[in-house]
């Protein structure tokens, strides 16, 4: 409503965006206007005001002061400062993995694709193919093979700097280490060399939160855009000012970071939460994690609340605004701080924790970390510079000299058995040929070959080297000694199960939780997968990075034959009673159930043969559902087993001849596209065989005759 006399010019604004009954209320205020009583919910501004602001958007609950700021101040984007778009690939099934999916090479950077609100610090956990600086994502755009793809931004590629998710409920800036790659849904800022974390501490402040949903004109999970951030006011810090943000920051990037050292999939995971707080018993550890997660809670919201007071400060606002800014924030915060509060209570159940130290415990003995971690914490590598590279190993991996994941095929030096707490002797002379590490060396034996058996039909596990369930009972009893049953009772209780054979039989156990735990934006890529007969009486788990052409005659000639005889030595003397009539119940009995799975296992077998003579050779950068998917008869988990079978027939119908096991399968089919699809024929090392269309000469248009 419009006033005159002593308000002339001015409208009155009345804000009911705190209540949800908005009508009722909203009489009181006008009946109180109209007697001359105005309220905090009421203001009067001059419209011209308004155009202060960028775009002019109705900010009438901003002060004067808080307006000036947009006319006084220069903008983010002067000063060496800048905002990129980032690019779109068309087609994220073929060009985005999860980063332990692929090989370890530098053909994919670390790419920046949005996310939930994590300022300061969040993992990159995705990965994009840039082969050839993109050779194969820019033929797709350039030929428009690829409908949908924008190479926006590519040119800053892996310069260190800024990015954050488009919408959240607050802006939440993170760094982005150097060497990583962004796309249009995880916007990059660029700030000149040593300004980069006092930035990040401005940017995630309250003060800019306030002034960059001023500009958007919505506070309820606005977009982030980047054509806002350019136009914003930026305030330039004093020297003192400037190291106290850029110390503040650093430490809201530390913290966050901490708790990241227990999660197996993020680039800073060292060891799980279990091993690395105190106490006599599991629940006691889970308890001391607990509270040291909510200790660090604590210490991040003083360090915001630090920055807060002196972007404030910086900006110019006086109490009024700050109290105004703070009580909208905390009104808006409210039930997305308690859910905050339910996940952060929810992650650190002792199930989970559980759950995390025995997969652990199983990429131990496969290989893929290192034990000596949790026996020798002189070993724990020091906290990277914040815009460091992230690393193509977690500091937990276990790795060769080379800093590579530890092989079979890779070579051990001296420096490497050096850093053993153990190593007393060298390799045998023939180990770089036949490297295996001597048991003096390193304290546990690792399955090379990365498969573990599971077989419920055999009581004695005690004779098969490589079952599951052995070797994790190896792991306890090098981490508790005398006390590795106790602890391997408690774990079985925390994780509701009767025991450490239950928990990796059942579908519902450890390979669902493995499944959610190696899933990440909408990607599904576990590593140690159960294949297994109908029933589950007998599975073998493989260790997705050992996965080559021969894995499944490794499966067949070196456990299900094996056992097969066995079986067939147990089921002749039954038989031979049965059919001289010399049987009883229990025998008969007996002989149905290993005729049972001998039949089942025969199935197993001939379905393992049937897909590694396709021929069957994976490839790493084709993914984990690409590879896994030939194989979708053999698992049990019904979810997994429908992405498995649904990726399977669009491999088999075409849609995914990028891919490097379709060229294995189908080689013709693959060849004969290559010629109409260079970007297919770069990604399969063909480009010889594209043949380019000549474009037709247009016709000269017939003049009309009048």
């Amino acid at each position: 409503m419009t006033q005159t006399g002593h308000c002339k010019n001015e409208t009155l604004f009345i804000r009911l965006l705190h209540l949800y009954e908005k009508g009722p209320e909203l009489a009181k205020k006008i009946e109180a206007v109209a007697v001359g009583k105005r309220d905090g919910d009421v203001f009067a501004v001059a419209p011209g005001l308004f155009q202060a602001v960028p775009g002019s958007p109705f900010a009438y609950w901003v002060s004067d002061c808080v307006r000036g700021i947009f006319k006084e101040l220069p903008s983010f984007e002067t000063n060496g400062r800048f905002v990129k778009h980032g690019l779109t690939t068309g087609d994220d099934d073929r060009f985005v993995r999860a980063w332990w999916e692929v090989k370890n090479d530098k053909d994919w950077l670390p790419f920046a694709k949005g996310g939930a609100h994590s300022p300061y610090y969040v993992d990159q956990y995705l990965v994009l193919n840039w082969r050839g600086e993109g050779k194969e994502l820019k033929a797709g755009y350039y030929t428009k093979c690829i409908p949908g793809t924008r190479l926006d931004g590519f040119q800053y590629f892996r310069y260190p700097g800024i990015t954050w998710p488009l919408r959240a409920r607050r802006f939440s800036p993170q760094i982005l280490p150097a060497g990583c790659s962004f796309s249009a849904r995880g916007y990059f800022a660029f700030f000149p060399k040593g300004q980069e974390l006092t930035g990040i501490a401005i940017l995630n402040s309250a003060a800019f939160d306030f002034l960059f949903k001023i500009v958007l004109g919505r506070f309820g999970f606005p977009e982030f855009i980047v054509g806002v951030l350019q136009i914003l006011p930026w305030a330039t810090p004093s020297n003192e000012e400037a190291y106290r943000l850029e110390k503040f920051s650093r430490k809201a990037w530390s913290l966050k970071r901490t708790l990241d050292t227990a999660e197996p999939t993020s680039h800073a995971f060292v060891l799980p939460a279990l091993l690395q707080s105190d106490g006599a018993t599991l629940s006691e550890r889970a308890g001391a994690w607990a509270s040291r997660s909510l200790a660090i809670d604590k210490a991040l919201m003083e360090v915001q609340n630090r920055i807060d007071e002196c972007c404030f400060s910086l900006y110019g606002f006086d109490s009024n605004d700050r109290a105004a800014v703070m009580a909208g924030m905390n009104c808006r915060d409210e039930d997305d701080h308690e859910e905050d509060k339910e996940k952060n209570v929810m992650s650190m159940l002792a199930s989970d924790l559980a759950d995390v130290l025995v997969e652990w415990i199983v990429g131990m003995v496969l290989g893929r970390f290192d034990l000596r971690l949790a026996i020798d914490a002189s070993l724990l590598t020091v906290e990277p510079n914040p815009f460091d590279p992230l690393p193509v190993c977690p500091p937990g991996m276990l790795v060769g000299f080379d800093g590579l994941p530890a092989s079979p095929n890779g070579i051990i030096s001296e420096e490497w058995l050096r850093a053993r707490p153990d190593a007393s002797t060298l390799p045998a002379e023939d180990s770089v040929e036949n490297p295996t590490i001597p048991d003096q060396d390193y304290p546990l034996r690792i399955t090379w070959n990365g498969i573990l058996l599971d077989d419920a039909t055999s009581d004695d596990t005690s004779v098969q080297a490589d079952d599951i369930v052995r070797r994790v009972r190896e792991v306890l009893e090098l981490l508790w000694k005398e006390k590795a049953p106790e602890i391997e009772q408690e774990a079985c209780e925390i994780l509701g199960v009767s025991s450490l054979f239950d928990y990796f039989r059942k579908p519902s156990g450890f390979f669902d939780h493995h499944l959610k735990r190696y899933s990440k934006s909408r990607r599904k890529a576990p590593i140690y997968w159960p294949l297994s007969t109908e029933s589950g009486s007998y599975s073998l788990w493989i260790y997705y990075h050992r996965l080559t052409d021969q894995s499944l005659f490794t499966c067949i000639n070196d456990f299900i034959d094996p056992r097969l005889e066995t079986l067939a030595m147990d089921i002749e003397p039954l038989q031979a009673k049965v059919l001289n009539g010399e049987a009883g119940t229990k025998e008969r009995s007996e002989l149905e159930r290993l005729q049972k799975f001998q039949l089942e296992l025969t199935d197993f077998r001939e379905e393992l043969l049937r897909v590694a003579q396709f021929p069957y050779r994976p490839n790493f950068n084709d993914g984990v559902l690409i590879s896994a998917s030939p194989l979708h008869k053999l698992f049990r988990l019904p979810r997994w087993r429908k992405d498995l079978q649904e990726c399977w027939k669009k491999l088999e119908a075409g849609d995914y001849d990028w891919a490097h096991l379709a060229y294995s399968i189908w080689p013709d089919r693959v060849r004969e596209k290559c010629r109409s699809d260079r970007s297919i024929a770069i990604a399969h090392d063909l480009e010889e065989l594209y043949e380019e269309k000549k474009s037709e000469p247009k016709r000269a248009k017939r003049k009309k005759t009048q």
